[in-house]
């Protein structure tokens, strides 16, 4: 039986017709067929000059749908077959006839199928450039970062313009429960938290990645050209003249500004690295700024034994060309003078932030306890006790003692009157 119906349909015998190689592409030729058997006779086979039809063929039992892509591929792989089919013709004259109008039919069938799915393909692309997957643009801004149209194209930037993984409002999970980055969060015992306790990458002893030739961070590094240093010589997110974004509406760094709620800003009103009560980092065992303090060799502490930025000698940039404190000096209009020509904070007029509800400056009040104010009840710089920084090594107060602030004449500058009388004739 199989024989007789692969002489009939011009195939040697033991070969397989091309068209039932694959049961998919078979199933769909049976069925193009019996929906155009109406509109046009059966197909003839012409052999021996001939004309012999093809007896029907009952379709076999539907097999499963296959996958969209491997019917794509197998659809393929019958056009290449077709075209072997149609190289051999010269061979064999009735199987060429009969291989041509089968790779007829799967041509068109492949080119049908192959056709949209090239357009859909290049309509996908197209509208993946446009709005990918998230609905947010894949372009973006010409002067976004990589990684910022990276995390737009992919979806992960959030409504509030962050790193949807960073963001706490969104309760990223990159944000531990401390409101810290996991990992550069001391606490957590974050992956990026070296040794020393410091982040990783801005670490000086642990050479980070961050660290330039000069010992500074790169991007805040003047001789570096960082990428952080604006027109003006400054870091420009601190920058009032660039309206950088850690300044706030009030000309204050936004995150030590008490009246926008700064983040650095502690519940007793005090910056939270330098409040005592709150254990603030900046804070030394002595009690004291670390960084001011004398015991623990503070940074900001000279060889004089000063704080270096307002120390004469070293000339530090706190001195102004009168060599007073610049903030303190009138003829420079220092910061801290106020319209009266006081010190702001200890002007009563002004209700300067140092006058206490006695009227006294706070710091001097035992009444309100003052921090100048001693166990003895005396002022501390002046205690004998305490070994105030006022009391020589004689045991008197340095401006009182003849030894240390005596003149030439055995008595005290400040009050001889022969060296008013030596000056003065001097001046004339």
């Amino acid at each position: 039986m199989s024989s007789t119906s692969a002489s009939s349909a011009g195939h040697p015998l033991g070969a397989t017709p091309d068209w039932a190689v694959s049961a998919a592409a078979a199933f769909g030729l049976l069925r193009r067929w019996a929906a155009d058997a109406p509109a046009r006779p059966p197909a003839r086979d012409v052999h021996d000059g001939r004309a012999a039809v093809v007896p029907p063929v009952e379709p076999p039992p539907p097999p499963p749908p296959p996958h969209d892509l491997s019917a794509e591929g197998t659809h393929t792989a019958d056009l290449g077959r077709g075209a072997g089919v149609g190289s051999a013709a010269a061979a064999d004259v009735p199987t060429a006839a009969a291989a041509a109008a089968v790779s007829g039919v799967k041509r068109r069938r492949a080119q049908s199928r192959i056709a949209p799915s090239a357009s859909i393909g290049g309509t996908l692309e197209a509208e993946g450039e446009a709005t990918p997957e998230g609905g947010v643009p894949a372009t973006g801004d010409a002067g976004a970062s990589g990684s910022t149209r990276r995390a737009a194209a992919t979806g992960l930037t959030c409504e509030h313009g962050r790193r949807r993984h960073y963001c706490k409002d969104c309760g990223g999970a990159g944000i531990c429960e401390h409101g810290r980055q996991r990992r550069k969060c001391k606490e957590c015992g974050g992956a990026g938290i070296c040794a020393p306790g410091r982040v990783r990458s801005c670490c000086k002893e642990c050479r980070g990645s961050s660290i330039c030739e000069h010992g500074r961070q790169r991007s805040h590094c003047k001789e570096c050209g960082g990428s952080s240093i604006c027109a003006h010589g400054r870091i420009r997110h601190y920058c009032k003249g660039c309206g950088g974004a850690g300044i706030c509406e009030h000309g204050r760094v936004r995150r030590y500004c008490k009246e926008c709620g700064g983040s650095a800003i502690c519940e007793h009103g005090r910056r939270r690295s330098h409040c005592k009560e709150c254990g603030g980092a900046g804070i030394c065992e002595h009690g004291h700024q670390r960084r001011y303090c004398k015991e623990c060799g503070g940074s900001s502490i000279c060889e004089h034994g000063r704080q270096r930025r307002i120390c004469k000698q070293c000339g530090g940039s706190g001195i102004c060309d009168h060599g007073r404190s610049r903030q303190h000096c009138k003829d420079c209009g220092g910061a801290s003078m106020c319209e009266h020509g006081r010190v702001r904070r200890h002007c009563k007029e002004c209700g300067g932030a140092g006058i206490c509800q006695h009227g006294r400056v706070r710091y001097g009040c035992k009444d309100c306890g003052g921090g100048g104010i001693c166990e003895h009840g005396r002022v501390r710089c002046a205690c004998k006790d305490c070994g105030g920084g006022s009391i020589c090594e004689h045991g008197c107060k340095r401006l009182d003692c003849k030894h240390c602030s005596g003149c030439s004449h055995g008595h005290l500058a400040r009050r001889c009157r022969d060296c008013r009388a030596a000056g003065g004739a001097g001046d004339a």
